[in-house]
């Protein structure tokens, strides 16, 4: 593996002399926002990190590639940005005076990621491959969507991808995130 290197946009791998991808044309350098997990670092051992995708009030989602599945991933992290912050060892921790809320939220997390774990592909078109908790904080590993071609002014529409979420359609009631609320929902 010393011969190759991740493109931090794709997580296609390509030999360590190119400095531009050949799978998706970007740049192989780049960096993630300083509180965020850097490029190339890797996850237990296994993951290694590239750029961030989303990042929201409640988590970060990166592409990443699975070293023992050998593919493309999306790693989600729980990591509410108005309520934590991260060290420089990667230790994610609350800000002060927010503990109880951050803890709050990592178990509300870590039980909802888990929870769609146990589903097995029984509703999800996107298969959960892994869920872990370390550096203070909750990952959750999922399959990339691969084949997606979007072109300018596009829009992803997650629904058309994997369909409604419906109890019709195997969903059951769960608890999500809606302004900052935790709402009951189906999916």
């Amino acid at each position: 593996m010393n011969n190759i290197k991740f493109c931090p946009h794709c997580m296609e791998k390509n030999h360590y002399s190119r400095s531009v991808c050949l799978a998706c044309g970007n740049l192989l350098e780049a960096k993630n926002a300083p509180e965020l997990i850097s490029v190339n670092s890797i996850l237990v051992g296994r993951y290694v990190i590239g750029k961030a995708l989303v990042q929201n009030n409640i988590h970060v989602e990166y592409i990443a590639y699975d070293l023992m599945l050998n593919m493309p991933v999306v790693i989600r992290e729980y990591y509410p940005r108005d309520i934590c912050s991260r060290d420089h060892y990667g230790i994610v921790f609350p800000i002060n005076g927010k503990g109880n809320r951050f803890l709050k939220g990592r178990n509300k997390f870590s039980e909802q990621e888990r929870s769609l774990g146990r589903m097995d592909g029984r509703c999800c078109a996107i298969n959960m491959l892994d869920c872990f908790e370390r550096n203070g904080t909750v990952y959750s590993v999922r399959e990339k969507i691969n084949g997606l071609v979007l072109d300018p002014g596009d829009v992803f529409d997650f629904n058309t991808v994997v369909g409604q979420r419906t109890s019709a359609a195997g969903y059951k009631g769960a608890a999500a995130y809606d302004g900052g609320e935790t709402v009951q929902t189906i999916g």
